[in-house]
């Protein structure tokens, strides 16, 4: 996933090697379908290291064990689903 910190720069498509990101109305987001976390390709995924303010997050995991520590210190993150709107779900804590 790409998270809400995304500026729009455009730095991740072209470097992913199977094409799973795209641009959609606010920021660009994964193709979850697409995405392999770069698995075979490269040890770290490519977008992640390309991102300039490191919004790229393919280890979907990662990110909400991390979202839900942050709201446990009062923090409210916000999950997008694919094309930039709301999840309108709660983190698990």
């Amino acid at each position: 996933m790409i998270t809400a910190e995304c500026i729009n720069c455009g730095a991740c498509e072209m470097d992913c090697p199977v094409r799973a990101i795209a641009p959609a109305n606010n920021q660009y987001v994964i193709d979850e379908n697409l995405c392999i976390d770069c698995e075979g390709y490269f040890p770290v995924a490519r977008c992640k290291l390309v991102c300039p303010v490191n919004a790229c997050a393919p280890e979907r995991i990662k990110y909400l064990a991390k979202a839900g520590t942050m709201a446990k210190k009062g923090a409210r993150p916000v999950v997008f689903r694919n094309g930039g709107e709301p999840a309108g779900e709660m983190i698990p804590s």
